[in-house]
C-alpha cells in the first residue's frame, strides 16, 4: 500500500477589527488550485484561542474568520462556490 503526502505551508492572517486585530496561523495542506475541496485550510487552534479571548469573539468565529482571510488572499473560491 503506497501512501500519498500532500504539501503543507502555513500562512499569517489577520483577523478582527482595524486596530484589533489579531494573527492567526493558517495551515494549508494539499493545494487551493483546482476544484473546490482539493486543498484544506485550517487555523492554528491555539493562536485562535488566545485571539477569541482579545477579541471576545467565539473561537469558532475566529477560526471561519481566518479560513476566510485566507481564501480571499489567496483568490481561491470558498466551499459551495464554484
Amino acid at each position: 500500500m503506497s501512501r500519498l503526502t500532500a504539501s503543507r505551508t502555513s500562512v499569517q492572517v489577520e483577523v478582527g477589527p482595524p486596530g484589533r486585530s489579531q494573527v492567526v496561523t493558517v495551515k494549508v495542506s494539499g493545494t487551493t488550485e483546482g476544484p473546490v475541496g482539493f486543498g484544506t485550510a485550517t487555523a492554528e487552534l491555539a493562536e485562535a484561542e488566545a485571539a477569541a479571548r482579545v477579541l471576545g469573539w467565539p473561537v469558532r468565529a475566529v477560526c471561519e474568520a481566518a479560513v476566510a482571510q485566507y481564501r480571499a488572499q489567496a483568490g481561491s473560491p470558498r466551499p459551495g462556490e464554484s
